[in-house]
């Protein structure tokens, strides 16, 4: 029995992975409604958004939330660096986060190497990336300047003798859509279409499993996985 046993790393993909799949369904199921985005009300257009609003992309999404919720791809994202007020009660507002997307189905069946990859970067803006390979380096200048107007960055990594892709973006992270108000360092799901639009948008946690919030909430570290 002990050679079918897997290691808490195994049992954390196997779970998130269903887990996907599940949210996936739930939102497929509720007709794939349009995510409206708190702005949505008072910006008809763009003529009618602020020149401020127009250089920053993480406002983006109030333009592409249609497409995005009626064509996005559902994938996990890991979050890199975000601001300070996300991963507290404090001050309850809308801020940005600068995160990592899947791009393939390896990170879909292997969430935790996207967790991984997202702290590398979040760490090496404090090391000297002199000797590191250069697209390591961009990111992690990105990540220095604390800037948000990165879209849709293509990062390849080799795993396994395979190419495995991933995109660095930002993205406007609303606080009621996560479960408990705050971010917990966890991976989360999002609608991403990088070939067509330049937004990502969180998927609402209306949409998320129960077993899946509680994950989240809790942290990988803490949560029991169960049959």
């Amino acid at each position: 029995m002990g050679l079918f046993k897997k290691s808490p790393e195994e049992k954390s993909n196997i779970f998130l992975y269903y887990e996907l799949l599940k949210m996936k369904k739930n939102y497929e199921d509720a007709g794939r409604p349009v995510i409206k985005t708190p702005l949505y009300t008072c910006i008809q257009n763009f003529k009618d958004l602020t020149e401020d609003i127009k250089r920053d992309p993480v406002w983006w999404v109030y333009l592409e939330e249609e497409t995005l919720s009626k064509e996005g791809r559902l994938a996990w994202a890991a979050v890199i660096q975000a601001n300070e007020v996300l991963w507290s009660l404090d001050e309850i507002i809308d801020a940005p986060a600068f995160i990592l997307v899947s791009g393939c189905k390896e990170f879909d069946y292997h969430p935790n190497y996207l967790k991984y990859q997202a702290n590398s970067f979040a760490d090496g803006k404090y090391k000297d990336n002199t000797n590191a390979h250069p697209a390591f380096k961009k990111v992690c200048e990105f990540v220095r300047k604390e800037t948000t107007d990165v879209i849709n960055n293509k990062f390849t990594l080799n795993i396994e003798n395979k190419q495995w892709t991933s995109f660095i973006t930002s993205l406007m992270l609303q606080r009621d859509r996560i479960p408990g108000q705050y971010i917990t360092g966890e991976i989360m799901p999002v609608l991403h279409l990088p070939e067509k639009v330049n937004s990502t948008i969180m998927l609402p946690q209306e949409f998320w499993t129960e077993k899946f919030k509680e994950y989240y909430i809790n942290g990988s570290s803490r949560y029991q996985f169960r049959r």
